[in-house]
């Protein structure tokens, strides 16, 4: 309130100069608050803004979500509804980068990370669009289960640390923003004071000099009221509500701009100031009565509240208060002059990044749980293929081994042929469940590379002497073209030994004249220690048509469909083939010329070995009294005991027999001459193979011999081979027992004693 004291009448100059100084300091006074203000706006926008890129950065993750799981059901069950509410989550994913690229354009570390988290989300709908495609072409899904929740759980969890990344950064910079906002409402109270202080004391001064030097001056008194609205309209322009709290009086003054922020006018507040704490949600009036004590008792330094204030309309408004107060010379508080600053979209924010950062942990949490239901889900598949690998190549083993005995013995072309087609239909049923397994093993990502140095002509070797009867039975001729140099390679000859078997007896089965060729060749890729490794498969056969190269590597695919009738197979060979060249990090090609034939190429990028790296075999110390050639064969499943025995009496051995552990440790404590060899069943019952052969090698170092341990298995799974040299076995075998392979083995032994 202006206040007038009588004086003498000025002279018009000096009636002018006050008048102009108090202008000037009003229009200072005026041009600081405009400029703060806009300041603390600008400060509270970029707050704003980034609580807008966090919001749209958390709808690209749902939206991902969304459109994983859409894909999901929409493979599972073939509906539309899935398909659209993919493409619908894929738009809101453009829609939100789009908000996002106007919202960071002038940020060029985040416009970075977008583009990383773009590249990431462009390659998940890539992936999720081929599996969409091949769904509608009726070829199903491109990937197992296992293997799709595996690479789609990758391609998530690459999308979620992606958006963390840019989520963390934009949170940084959003607690930069809020504390130079904070700084900003602190310089915009200390100037608003100031200003205030500064203006009213100027105006005081000059109304004291001027109206008490010229009471009866009718000009200056205008001059005076148009100060006071001046300095209204600064108050009431100014966004924050601006109070005055005169401490003795316990009374308050509100800007008009309270009727903006709460919706009641400067008459409904009313002048007590208790009457504003009826207003104030009622958890919060505690805190708020104590703060306002502790500040007016100077046991804080500054005054700062946030409290809840109920608006005309009933919502609540989250009110953020600050005030500087104003104390005498004695030290007494006069007066408390602050503001009331609205600030609920803040605390909106704040509550939907807690919700975001929540719903990541909860997500993270069941992504945990279903990852381990996964593993144990693939466990179980693991355990049950052992089973049934066991349970099937049992029964096989006999029914294969009877029938290859039987074409020995049999003299009567009808009934030869009998055995024959008996051998054959086993043997492709044999065929079809090792296909099975490896299928399921590379789905379930089990299989795993053994590293070692070898040579790819000692390879070819081993290739030539395991399809010699076969290529003698049909006339074909089999020509190998090693250009190799004896080149030492790293990598895993079991599957490559593996890959090459599976191609080259499709070329047999598809060549009924002619022959087939194995050509290497073995480049050195110049400044490194790599071999470009190219084996090629060439046959004079029948040869693919151009139109059928593109499924011939898909499962259950052949090029014809008369050619299951024809020349048998379930067409999974090459399929397995090229996923194992694949898992190596090459490849495998095809070119054919229908009527002329085909030739497939195997591409890989090996290391460079060297010949201290390649193990030699571990060459046995034998009894001189090995001369009855005596085999003991340790099975307690009967059936397979008759086909062992009598491979080996057509092999020209003896046999002793074993139903059980117990019973070989028994014969081989009484027997004075040790074994040719031992055939041992790795599953027994009672004491299995690999106790059984631990103990026998506790015997054996007693005696001071060492007898060649033979593993025989039906699982025939991956690791079974190291198991069995792991437990003290020389070698391994998998059922059905091959003939061949057996005599093979037996006579390399013999030739070691000699």
């Amino acid at each position: 309130m202006l206040l007038a004291l009588k004086s003498p009448q000025p002279t018009k100059r000096y009636f002018a100069t006050m008048f102009l100084i108090s202008c000037l300091l009003l229009a200072v006074f005026t041009l600081v608050i405009y400029q703060q203000s806009r300041l603390n706006q600008d400060s509270n926008r970029w707050v704003v803004h980034s609580y807008e890129v966090l919001r749209h950065t958390r709808n690209v993750l749902i939206h991902v979500y969304d459109a994983d799981a859409a894909d999901r059901n929409y493979v599972s069950t073939g509906l539309p509804t899935y398909l659209s509410d993919y493409r619908g989550a894929i738009d809101n994913i453009n829609k939100d980068f789009s908000k996002l690229d106007t919202l960071i354009i002038d940020n060029p570390q985040q416009r970075l990370r977008i583009g990383e988290l773009k590249n990431q989300i462009e390659q998940f709908k890539k992936n999720t669009d081929e599996d969409i495609a091949q769904f509608k072409k009726g070829l199903g899904a491109t990937r197992s289960s296992a293997e799709r929740t595996i690479i789609r759980q990758t391609e998530v969890d690459g999308v979620r640390d992606k958006i963390r990344t840019f989520g963390q950064a934009e949170f940084d910079l959003l607690n930069e923003r809020a504390a130079a906002s904070q700084t900003q409402q602190q310089n915009y109270m200390l100037t608003l004071f100031i200003g205030a202080v500064l203006g009213l004391g100027a105006l005081a001064l000059a109304n004291i000099v001027i109206f008490g030097l010229i009471s009866r001056n009718d000009e200056a008194e205008k001059e005076l009221r148009r100060s006071e609205e001046l300095v209204t309209r600064v108050l009431n322009g100014i966004n924050d509500g601006v109070y005055e709290y005169n401490v003795p009086e316990n009374s308050i003054t509100y800007s008009s701009s309270y009727e903006t922020i709460y919706g009641y006018s400067k008459e409904e507040l009313g002048a007590h100031h208790d009457t504003f704490y009826n207003l104030m949600h009622p958890d919060d009036v505690p805190t708020a009565k104590e703060t306002m004590r502790q500040y007016l008792a100077r046991e804080i330094p500054s005054y700062y509240n946030i409290f809840r204030v109920r608006h005309k309309a009933g919502h609540w408004v989250w009110t953020m208060s600050r005030g500087i107060g104003i104390w005498d010379d004695q030290g007494n508080i006069e007066r408390l002059i602050g503001t009331h600053t609205d600030i609920t979209l803040q605390k909106q924010r704040e509550e939907e990044l807690r919700f975001f950062i929540a719903e990541n942990e909860r997500q993270q949490q069941e992504l945990a749980e279903a990852k381990e239901k996964a593993e144990t889900a693939s466990q179980a598949k693991s355990d049950f293929l052992a089973t049934m690998s066991h349970e099937i190549r049992t029964p096989l083993n006999v029914v294969i081994g009877l029938a290859r005995l039987l074409m020995e013995k049999v003299q009567t072309s009808q009934k030869r042929e009998m055995v024959e087609t008996l051998y054959a239909n086993a043997d492709v049923l044999l065929k079809l469940v090792n296909d099975l397994l490896d299928l399921s093993r590379v789905e379930a990502a089990q299989i795993e590379l053994e590293m070692h140095s070898f040579t790819l002509t000692t390879l070819l070797d081993t290739i030539r002497a395991m399809f010699e009867n076969a290529l003698a039975d049909k006339g074909l001729t089999l020509s190998i073209v090693d250009h190799s140099k004896g080149e030492i390679v790293v990598g895993d000859p079991t599957r490559l030994q593996q890959i090459l078997v599976n191609l080259i007896s499709n070329a047999i089965k598809f060549t009924s004249r002619g022959g087939i060729t194995v050509a290497v060749d073995c480049d050195r890729i110049p400044g490194t220690n790599n071999v470009d490794v190219k084996i090629s498969v060439t046959d004079t056969g029948v040869g693919i048509p151009p139109e059928k190269l593109a499924m011939i590597f898909e499962k259950f695919v052949q090029a014809d469909q008369t050619i299951s009738r024809r020349f048998g197979g379930s067409g999974l060979g090459l399929s397995i083939s090229k996923s194992l060249a694949q898992l190596m990090g090459g490849d495998i090609t095809v070119a054919s010329q229908p009527g002329v034939g085909s030739t497939f190429s195997i591409l890989l990028q090996l290391a460079i070995g060297t010949q201290m790296d390649i193990k030699p075999a571990a060459r046995r110390k034998m009894p001189a009294a090995m001369s009855g050639n005596k085999v003991l064969v340790i099975e307690d499943y009967a059936p397979n005991v008759m086909v062992v025995t009598m491979m080996l009496e057509h092999l020209g051995f003896l046999s002793d027999v074993a139903s059980s552990g117990e019973e070989a440790l028994q014969k081989i404590r009484e027997r004075k001459v040790p074994y040719t060899a031992i055939l041992m069943d790795v599953q027994m019952q009672g004491m299995d193979g690999f106790e059984t052969t631990k103990h026998i090698r506790e015997i054996e170092q007693e005696k001071g011999i060492h007898t060649y341990i033979i593993g025989v298995t039906a699982h025939a799974l991956a690791g079974d081979r190291e198991r069995c040299l792991e437990a003290g076995m020389d070698d391994y075998m998998s059922k059905p027992v091959n003939p061949d392979l057996l005599s093979q083995k037996l006579n390399a032994l013999a030739k070691v004693a000699a």
